[in-house]
């Protein structure tokens, strides 16, 4: 029975991911913002392990990554009093990319040159811009939470809503490293143009910090250190 069970939620699962890849693609080549935004909403999922105790007051889209969400639900479990943690899956995201990219995976990128890159980009955050003020008229959240400021698609939403006013919290958990390590980091963060543009970047220690910050990958004033302290 558990498997017929499991078997019929796995393929409930992939059908549903299927026709909102495509309705993801119609609405974004259509311009049609106010019905992506009512998709993406309906595709929330409360995060039921950390629901408010209270009434709610404050709404926040979790972008979810499974390392990260666990360690959101461990710190949210016993002192959430009034804040409504929502799964918005970074899948929405990612197909909205690809939908302006006109593409079917990232590695796909690699055909574009870098004056066409930038013309999709500017087309991607314009999009963005329109996407994200419909989704907070239709859906009145006051933050964006995400767990990694690498993933191609979201790099632009952080841009995105420090325009916009809307706070965009990063809790960065991957940050272990050797010396020999944060040396080489510290070198090909160096290289890269994407900036942390976010609101705020939580880390777990002052060694992630010194070299994200070494890097200029994030200005200081952006980090908070939330773990142990070395």
């Amino acid at each position: 029975m558990y498997f017929l069970s499991h078997l019929a939620h796995k393929i409930f699962y992939k059908i549903r991911k299927k026709i909102n890849q495509v309705l993801i693609l119609l609405f974004v080549k259509c311009n049609q913002v106010n019905l992506l935004t009512l998709l993406f909403i309906l595709n929330f999922k409360k995060i039921k392990k950390i629901e408010p105790k209270n009434n709610i007051k404050h709404r926040v889209i979790v972008l979810t990554k499974s390392g990260g969400l666990d360690d959101l639900i461990c710190s949210q479990k016993k002192y959430n009093k009034n804040i409504l943690f929502v799964n918005g899956s970074r899948f929405f995201i990612k197909q909205i990319f690809y939908s302006i990219f006109n593409i079917t995976k990232e590695d796909e990128l690699k055909k574009f040159s870098k004056k066409e890159i930038n013309t999709f980009k500017r087309e991607y955050i314009n999009f963005l811009i329109k996407f994200v003020k419909q989704l907070k008229k239709n859906y009145n959240f006051e933050a964006f939470i995400g767990f990694n400021f690498e993933y191609f698609a979201e790099i632009d939403l952080h841009k995105v809503c420090s325009e916009l006013k809307i706070p965009f919290l990063l809790l960065y958990k991957e940050s272990v490293t050797s010396e020999l390590d944060k040396k080489y980091r510290v070198y090909v963060l160096k290289k890269k143009r994407n900036k942390f543009e976010g609101y705020k970047m939580a880390l777990y220690s002052n060694f992630a910090k010194k070299y994200l910050t070494e890097s200029n990958l994030v200005q200081k004033n952006k980090v908070e250190v939330v773990g142990c302290q070395d």
